[in-house]
C-alpha cells in the first residue's frame, strides 16, 4: 500500500483562448512539488461550450505543456481538452506521466438535453491508466455501469461535480475537479471540487466559489476494502437488495418496483439508450427491456410499502 498526493486545481478560465488559459495554470502550478497527481478542470483550454473544438489548441500543444508540467514535479498532470478529430470533435481526458507516456480517455456519454452529441462525438474505450487510476468526464458520472469497479480500478477522476455515492457503491476513492467562475454563455461554476474515500468520508472539499487548489493522500491498495463484500466465483458482486432479499425471489418485487421505474426513466432521458453499455461481456447482469418492464408493472399486484427504501437519488449533478 502507498499514498498518494493528489492535487485538483479549482480555478476561472478565460472564455475560449487556450494560450492565456495555459499561461494561468502556469502560474497555478509553479509552486506545487512533491506531487503525484495533479488534476485539471474539464476542458481547462477553453471552457466548456459546443463550439470549443473550433477555438481549441492542437491536441500536440496542449499534450507538449502538460508533458512539461510532468516532468517538472515528476508528478502525472491531466484535465480534459476539447480535440479536433477526423472523426469530428471529442471532450478528451488526457493525463500524461513524467515520462512522456500519455493516455486519452474520450467522453462517453454526452449530454443530449443540451444536444451535445450533435457537437461532438462520443468515445467508445473505457480506460484504466497509472495506478489504476479510471479517467471520467461530466455526464459519465450518471451512468453507473460505465464507471462500476470491475476490481481494475483505486480512484475515479471526474472532471465535473458528483456525488459521494460514486465512492461508496464502487469502494474507490473518487477525485472531482470542477472550476469557478463565469463563462461566455453566462454559466455559473461554483467549484466544490472534493475528495471522497471509499466509504464516501470527505478527505478534501473546496469552498464554494474560490480558486483554490485542493490537496490529499489517499492510500491507494490493489483491491480496498475488498474484504466487505461477497464474491460469487465469477468475480462479480451478488445483486442485493434494501429488505435484505436477494435476487429471483418473488419478495423482491417490493424492492423492484423503484429500480425498474429508474431505468425506465434513463432510458426515457436519453432517447436511445447506448447500447454497448448495456450487452457487454464485461457487465454480464442482466438487464430487461423497456416494453417488458412496463408489463410487468402493468400486472403487477399492489404491495405493501418496504420497510425501508432500496434506490436513493444520486443528488443534483451540474453538467
Amino acid at each position: 500500500m502507498s499514498t498518494l498526493a493528489l492535487s485538483l486545481l479549482q480555478p476561472p478560465l478565460v472564455w475560449m483562448d487556450g494560450e492565456a488559459n495555459l499561461a494561468h495554470f502556469d502560474r497555478l502550478l509553479a509552486p506545487l512539488i512533491d506531487q503525484d497527481l495533479i488534476l485539471l478542470p474539464e476542458i481547462f483550454t477553453t471552457g466548456f461550450s459546443m463550439e470549443a473544438a473550433g477555438n481549441a489548441l492542437p491536441e500536440q500543444r496542449v499534450v507538449a505543456w502538460l508533458g512539461d508540467w510532468a516532468q517538472r514535479p515528476g508528478a502525472m498532470v491531466g484535465g480534459s481538452a476539447a480535440i479536433a478529430t477526423p472523426a469530428g470533435a471529442v471532450n478528451r481526458f488526457l493525463l500524461v506521466q513524467p515520462n512522456g507516456v500519455t493516455h486519452r480517455y474520450d467522453k462517453r456519454h454526452l449530454f443530449r438535453m443540451a444536444y451535445e452529441h450533435h457537437h461532438y462525438q462520443a468515445g467508445q474505450e473505457r480506460v484504466v491508466v497509472g495506478w489504476r487510476i479510471l479517467p471520467l468526464v461530466c455526464y459519465d458520472l450518471r451512468f453507473p455501469l460505465w464507471s462500476r469497479n470491475r476490481q481494475d480500478y483505486d480512484l475515479a477522476l471526474y472532471v465535473a461535480n458528483w456525488p459521494a455515492a460514486r465512492a461508496i457503491k464502487n469502494q474507490a476513492y473518487v477525485a472531482g475537479c470542477n472550476r469557478v467562475g463565469d463563462d461566455g454563455n453566462r454559466h455559473h461554476y461554483s467549484g466544490n471540487s472534493l475528495i471522497l474515500d471509499p466509504m464516501g468520508t470527505v478527505l478534501a472539499q473546496a469552498e464554494p466559489d474560490a480558486a483554490t487548489c485542493l490537496q490529499a493522500r489517499p492510500l491507494l491498495t490493489s483491491w480496498p476494502f475488498s474484504a466487505l463484500f461477497s464474491q460469487p466465483p465469477n468475480g462479480h458482486p451478488r445483486l442485493r437488495f434494501a429488505n435484505g432479499h436477494k435476487r429471483g425471489r418473488l419478495g423482491t418485487r417490493r424492492s423492484l418496483l423503484p429500480v425498474l421505474r429508474r431505468m425506465r426513466f434513463l432510458v426515457g432521458m436519453v432517447g436511445n439508450p447506448v447500447v454497448s453499455d448495456i450487452l457487454t461481456t464485461a457487465n454480464p447482469h442482466p438487464f430487461v427491456l423497456l416494453d417488458i418492464i412496463q408489463k410487468t408493472l402493468q400486472h403487477a399486484k399492489p404491495a405493501r410499502p418496504a420497510k425501508y427504501a432500496a434506490v436513493h437519488a444520486d443528488g443534483k449533478h451540474l453538467g
